[in-house]
Order: structure tokens, then sequence, then C-alpha cells
């Protein structure tokens, strides 16, 4: 199954059980109805990250990037990535000299992604605690995260829509660990089709 698609399926099922589990009522061994009330630290509202980036589904090459991001919270659910640019660096996977040796001819042009830039919309989906190492608790939320873009390679620019969701790893009152996952979807005009540029993120967010 493609990876892409086991997201998209791994994300409904977990969406969707989120908000069937969310009216269920508890009680104890007495049939006393009981009702956990927890409150969450409100998280600082403006948030610069940096990270590395990782694009697997090149056909020809392994992109690989730096990204830089700056996000501002509206409240405890919503939040707005006004800005998020990405340089990408593509390694060859060696796929252009087999076609060389297997046709004797080298493909005269290979679209290799440069550069891609979005702003978007952030929907805070759950928040919860862990504990690790029996010791430290730790503040976890994830997030879904759509919007609008422009994918710059070395032929052409394309407008890209933009769906992913982020988890985020609180290791202090201004800093946090994130790990993303983002869609690029793309409209071929020249070729009547819809491509995916999806990317891997490892993030490192400072709060203020």
């Amino acid at each position: 199954m493609d990876v892409r698609k086991f997201f998209y399926l791994w994300f409904f099922l977990i969406f969707s059980s989120g908000i069937a589990l969310a009216d269920v009522v508890y009680e104890d061994l007495d049939g006393i109805y009981i009702q956990a009330i927890d409150e969450y630290p409100s998280l600082k509202k403006n948030e610069f990250t940096m990270g590395l980036d990782y694009f697997p589904f090149e056909p020809y090459h392994h992109g690989v990037g730096v990204s830089a991001g700056y996000t501002r919270y509206l409240n405890k659910r919503w939040g707005w990535e006004i800005i998020n640019g990405n340089f990408v660096f593509m390694i060859d996977k060696g796929l252009i000299n087999e076609l060389a040796e297997d046709f004797g001819e080298e493909p005269v042009t290979i679209e290799q992604t440069e550069f891609v830039a979005s702003t978007n919309l952030k929907y805070v989906l759950n928040y919860g605690k862990n504990i690790f190492f029996d010791k430290y608790i730790r503040l976890t939320r994830s997030e879904l995260v759509f919007g609008l873009g422009t994918i710059g390679t070395n032929l052409n620019n394309y407008v890209a829509l933009t769906l992913g969701i982020q988890f985020d790893f609180v290791i202090s009152e201004s800093f946090s660990w994130k790990i993303e996952f983002m869609d690029y979807i793309t409209f071929q005009r020249d070729r009547g089709t819809f491509l995916d540029y999806g990317a891997f993120k490892a993030l490192l967010a400072w709060r203020y």
C-alpha cells in the first residue's frame, strides 16, 4: 500500500474513533458517575520552527532539506502558520545511470524540487500527557495542517494544496520537538495529472 494512502486511512480511523469516544460516560464500581477534569497549560502564542526534511517519493532522487517557519496561535484550538519555507537538495538514487545502461541514453531533463513555501492553518486535534522513563510528565498534542503553497523545481513553479499532520512533544515551557508528515498536491497542466510531493519533517520549536 502506498505510504500516503496508509497515512490518510490511519488518520481517518484515529479522528473518527476520537469523535465516537468523546461521548462515553464512565462510572465507578458503585454505579456513581464520575468525571475527570484536567487543565492543560496554555502554550506560548508565537512559535518559530527549524528542522530537517526528507522527500522520499521523488522518482530519480532522494530529497533532503532544511525548513523554517513561523506560527501564530490564535487560541488553544487554532493556529496560523504564516510562512513555512523548505530548501531542498537532491541526491541521485542511481536510476539515471541504470536507464542510461539499459536504454543507451540518459533522460534529457530530470525535474528536481528546489524549494517549497506555504502558508497553513493548524487545527489542534487533541492534547495528551505521557510519562517518560516513569518520571517525566510531558504534554503532547497533534495538529491537522492544511493550506496553500508553491513548489519550485528546476523546470517550473506549481501551486500546491497542503495537507498534513503534526505531532508536538513539549520538553519545556518554551521548546518542543515536532514530527510532521506533509503532502503537497499539485496539478500539472502540461501533463493533465495530479502529483504529490510528500515530506517527512523533524522540527525543533521555540515559543515565546
